[in-house]
């Protein structure tokens, strides 16, 4: 929108309209040239949600400001006013007792709001209400109330975090000194890769946090940092919000867990009504409890929170421009080429599987397309469901050269290298009981039989397993090597996380010795074999930090062993870790479980 200053709650309505009669038209369908019908195929298309920060989802559907008494834009509830002072008091967090605002309702309210003839008839309707009108209206399938989203980005980590570290610090519970002791702790700790590093900014106070920050110190940092530096009663309430966040930025959720997680928001509300003053509630936190109706109605997070669109923001400033006006025109033209490149090399593949450069171009529509679907070889049944079982349940066997998406393998040189002999003695017995195979014998013996196993290995940078990227230890970094892996426990029937650290990741060629029985080949998918070698780190039997799903290991490693030797489909999560000294001057390691990635 043009400047100088935003424009009025009712004003919005002017840039609106426009958008919303080609919306009306969608709706009925528009007849549009295309390549597969150049006379002009019918599409429709209709509105699906309004996803913005508070302030400007309400200017937009026509609710009233977050300050208002009518506040909450998804229940009817009417907040009062704090003794003496203008602020809303947002305490009472029973939502058994919420009334969910209508979508006839608002639509009636609307309209009444829109026929009043004088400011102050309107005035007083918002007050009673807390609804104006809005040119969404005009689109009569769509529900205001149920398609205007509570962003879970803005409403987890741009708003309840920073309010409670504002009032820890303003009420010395949180000092110099606790921000010195947290920061010599948060410099042991290691990341992955795609979570922000916080060292510098926890030791100054948390200056200029953005939501990708926030986000680090709700889920990685805060289960350790806050531990012991909060009152008892104040840390696990706040754990009770944590809990529910590594539930709710999951890629995939059941509607149990989505439950589990407004239950873990109520009790977070509601303890902090009685462990804070009413000052430090928020309109923010209100919406914690509406949040399950958006997740109900849409899905997991992912889909429509706001960090694509804040990365998009951010890709803006590298487009050149000459500084004049249609910038939206360079922008469109930018876009849209690239978009092109995807489309391009996607018809290629699909035409053949034969054609040079298969590879580079299958990367290239990777890369250039902004498109979640997985490119695999003709030859090559990937198959999601199979790959979402093999990581989560030990039980399954996995050989290690079960179907892989091609987004897997970067471009990078790959070199091939003889495998460490030790190590190699733990590939061979992998092998010999994948695939029960007791007679499978060293390289070293390759004249005398073809039952062998070669020493000859390629290894790889790193790996893309549906979004989630994994490293092997590269020096003495180690960001993104850190992982979970399921195993069976002693008694057969338990699965249990180990956490370690992968050395490397490698290919390695093998072909069943029985190749030329025809029902053997078909039962084997592949000759290449994609591993980890992961070591272990040794378990410890502190069990004192399980209530909040954090784990004590050893800084050590377990001895190697064929265990060692791990097909990638088994790795189950990333992890971090932290460097614990106890009163006994013991040093531990805090394992710290991050939400899987998972695009596909």
């Amino acid at each position: 929108m043009p400047g100088p200053k935003e424009p009025r709650c009712e004003e919005i309505n002017n840039y609106l309209k426009p958008m919303v009669d080609k919306m009306k038209q969608l709706y009925v369908g528009m007849r549009v040239l295309t390549y597969k019908c150049p006379s002009g195929a019918n599409v429709c298309a209709v509105l699906l949600m309004v996803a913005c920060d508070i302030s400007a989802a309400r200017k937009t559907s026509g609710f009233t400001a977050h300050n208002s008494i009518c506040a909450c834009y998804k229940c009817t509830t009417q907040f009062p006013r704090l003794p003496n002072t203008n602020q809303v008091d947002f305490s009472g967090f029973d939502y058994s007792l919420w009334n969910i605002r209508s979508s006839v309702e608002n639509r009636l309210h609307a309209k009444e709001w829109k026929s009043a003839s004088t400011p102050s008839e309107r005035h007083q309707l918002e007050v009673e209400y807390g609804v104006r009108w809005s040119q969404l209206q005009h689109l009569g399938y769509f529900d205001l109330v149920r398609r205007t989203i509570i962003d879970p980005m803005h409403n987890l980590f741009l708003g309840t975090p920073k309010r409670m570290m504002d009032w820890w610090v303003d009420k010395k519970t949180i000092g110099a000194k606790e921000f010195a002791a947290m920061e010599k702790i948060a410099e042991t700790m290691v990341l992955p890769r795609d979570y922000t590093k916080l060292t510098l900014k926890i030791g100054n106070g948390f200056p200029y946090m953005k939501a990708d920050d926030w986000k680090s110190w709700v889920l990685v940092y805060s289960p350790v940092l806050l531990h012991g530096v909060l009152p008892f009663e104040m840390y696990n309430n706040w754990m009770n919000f944590v809990h529910a966040c590594h539930y709710l930025i999951k890629p995939s959720i059941t509607f149990d867990e989505v439950n589990s997680t407004h239950d873990y928001l109520e009790m977070f509300c509601k303890k902090a009504t009685k462990l804070y003053t009413p000052t430090i509630l928020t309109c923010n936190m209100h919406l914690h409890l509406h949040l399950r109706e958006t997740i109900r109605d849409f899905g997991p997070v992912y889909g429509y929170w706001l960090f694509g669109f804040e990365r998009y923001n951010d890709l803006l400033k590298y487009i050149k421009t000459n500084g004049k006006d249609s910038f939206e025109a360079t922008y469109m033209r930018s876009f849209v080429q690239n978009a092109f490149k995807g489309d391009y090399a996607n018809a290629v593949l699909k035409s053949s599987s034969h054609v040079p450069f298969f590879n580079i171009l299958s990367k290239l529509s990777l890369k250039f397309t902004p498109t979640t679907t997985v490119i695999t070889l003709s030859s090559h049944s990937f198959r999601l469901q199979s790959f979402l079982l093999a990581l989560s349940n030990p039980h399954l066997s996995s050989k290690g050269n079960e179907p892989l998406s091609l987004s897997t393998f970067s471009l990078q040189l790959k070199k091939s290298s003889l495998m460490d002999e030790t190590n190699y003695a733990h590939l061979l017995q992998h092998y010999k009981t994948s695939y029960d195979l007791p007679d499978l014998v060293s390289y070293q013996y390759a004249t005398l039989t073809n039952s062998f196993v070669d020493n000859e290995i390629t290894k790889l940078k790193f790996i893309d397993l549906l979004g989630q990227q994994y490293h092997g230890k590269n020096g003495s970094a180690s960001c993104g090597s850190l992982v979970h892996v399921m195993f069976v426990g002693s008694d057969g029937r338990n699965t249990l996380a180990y956490a370690g650290q992968i050395q490397y990741l490698f290919t390695h060629s093998f072909t069943h010795p029985s190749n030329s029985n025809l029902h053997l080949t078909r039962m084997v998918h592949d000759h290449q074999h994609v591993f980890a070698y992961i070591k272990w780190f040794n378990t410890s039997s502190d069990r004192s930090r399980e209530d909040d799903s954090l784990e004590f290991c050893l800084p050590t490693f377990s001895p190697n062993s064929r265990h060692c030797i791990v097909p990638v489909h088994r790795i189950f999560l990333e992890i971090a870790t932290a460097r614990i000294t106890t009163s006994r001057n013991v040093s531990k390691m805090l394992v710290i479980a991050l939400p899987k990635k998972l695009y596909a």
